[in-house]
């Protein structure tokens, strides 16, 4: 029996990601069961983001 409810997630920041010839653009994607997805904005040129970014879901 499954029961349904709301998942809070906060993506808060990465750390030292790989500068491989200047293309470092993270960003974040949240997949729940296949469906449910949203993701952060891309931080351009940045190995070190910040995200400070809440989903529902």
């Amino acid at each position: 029996m499954s029961k349904a409810g709301i998942l809070a997630v906060t993506v808060v920041e990465a750390k030292n990601l790989s500068e491989e010839i200047d293309l470092c653009n993270p960003w974040v994607q949240l997949i729940l069961d296949n469906h449910n997805y949203q993701a952060t904005k891309t931080k351009n040129g940045d190995s070190n983001p910040k995200f400070d970014t809440k989903f529902t879901l």
